[in-house]
């Protein structure tokens, strides 16, 4: 009875917690963020597994251990196209028909990924940036010409010959991207540039605004300038005419 009231506790929290996270999520309009350690079945009352980084070769998965270290995780912005396609062409993972990778809301990215300047603090609260990017892996690096010049000098026969240039060209699709991915990531810079020619243009209209009015405001000092020396003049004639009198 009293494992039954615990199980049920945790479960009532876990989805108070959840509830807080959505919404400080949407009052942020950040990447998700995920500080609790495991989540129960609202079901069953099983324990999932954690989760776990999904850029190349990286292992850390939430724990006790990475919540020490002050490792946090961060979900791919699946609301924001532009940004999300920054992370996968960052993230550089391709699907099995050799297409660029889509990531679903269970997916995420551990903070080792991110410079230091991609986070700010909110209460107490580490989120990322608006805008913040990936930038921080580990790829393995692809075979020198050098070396693999000298590999075909070693083979002896036309089919260990063929292998090693079969091997060769699947190495290179494998570091060069392909065409649709040059496209795709043209497509982007494209969009990215526009988006940099909007804001510089809006940047240079809110200069001219700023301009016009300071020299509205200078316009309307001198004409209160000059009104108050009339003024002053007037008084000092006043002033005269009547110690005359």
């Amino acid at each position: 009875m009293a494992e039954k009231n615990l199980v049920s506790l945790l479960r009532t929290k876990n989805k108070l917690l959840s509830q807080v996270l959505l919404w400080l999520q949407k009052v942020n309009n950040t990447p998700g963020y995920e500080p609790s350690l495991w989540s129960l079945d609202s079901h069953e009352g099983r324990r999932k597994m954690p989760m776990t980084c999904a850029a190349y070769g990286c292992n850390t998965k939430f724990s006790a251990e990475s919540k020490r270290k002050g490792i946090s995780f961060h979900k791919f912005p699946l609301s924001n196209p532009i940004l999300l396609k920054k992370w996968q062409l960052a993230v550089r993972r391709a699907s099995v028909t050799g297409a660029l990778w889509t990531p679903t809301r269970h997916h995420c990215l551990c903070s080792l990924h991110f410079q230091e300047h991609c986070f700010e603090i909110a209460g107490l609260i580490r989120r990322l940036r608006e805008g913040a990017v990936p930038s921080i892996f580990h790829f393995p690096r692809s075979a020198k010409p050098k070396d693999r010049l000298g590999r075909r000098k070693r083979k002896a026969t036309i089919g260990v010959i063929l292998a090693s240039r079969d091997s060769i060209r699947q190495e290179h699709n494998y570091s060069v991207p392909d065409i649709e991915t040059l496209k795709r990531r043209l497509q982007f810079s494209e969009e990215d540039r526009a988006q940099k020619e909007r804001q510089l243009r809006n940047a240079r209209e809110r200069e001219s605004r700023l301009r016009q009015m300071c020299l509205t405001i200078k316009k309307e000092l001198r004409e209160k300038n000059s009104l108050t020396k009339q003024l002053q003049k007037k008084l000092e004639l006043y002033e005269g005419s009547k110690s005359k009198s």
